[in-house]
């Protein structure tokens, strides 16, 4: 039985950070003789590590509210694509990467409709930011976030819902 994984992404720093975790795990995929396939909404950094992109959001990817209103359709009919392919063949594992909006309403839906576990990796800044309070949403419907700075744990632990299972390492 092959493991199926979904990894979605949208900016350029997602897709570098994407690719590294790609390569990581099917570098430990293959030490533990595990067949494995990820599958990603990424750009041409995963793609090149081997990761099979259901959509590549390279040229639809932005930082800025006034910089992603051109995106704002292309990214929702991209989303709307994969959510049906998810359904279709659902993976085993989502991880999703930055990519505040769209991947809150990735993650919702996989939450809702699929039922896998979640694993926030580089959750949104918003320990740093301040201004924007998704932090309680996100934690919602992750199972996991994966913090890459104390203070990020931190924040996210004091959000995260008191319930067993719910872990940021």
């Amino acid at each position: 039985m092959t493991y199926n994984i979904f990894i979605s992404t949208g900016e350029v720093s997602g897709d570098f950070q994407g690719a590294a975790l790609a390569q990581a795990i099917y570098r430990e995929a293959k030490q533990q003789n595990i067949p494995l396939t990820i599958r990603a909404l990424g750009g041409e950094k995963m793609a090149a590590a081997g990761v099979n992109l259901l959509g590549n959001t390279a040229g639809i990817g932005s930082i800025g509210l006034l910089e992603a209103l051109p995106f704002i359709l292309p990214s929702f009919l991209l989303q709307q694509k994969v959510k049906q392919y998810l359904q279709q063949t659902p993976p085993d594992l989502a991880i999703l990467i930055d990519y505040v909006t769209p991947n809150i309403a990735m993650g919702q839906f996989i939450k809702r409709h699929l039922g896998i576990p979640i694993v926030y990796y580089i959750a949104p800044q918003e320990w740093v930011w301040e201004f924007q309070n998704n932090s309680q949403l996100i934690t919602s419907f992750t199972d996991r976030i994966l913090a890459i700075f104390p203070a990020e744990a931190q924040y996210y632990q004091k959000k995260a819902p008191k319930s067993p299972g719910w872990d940021i390492p």
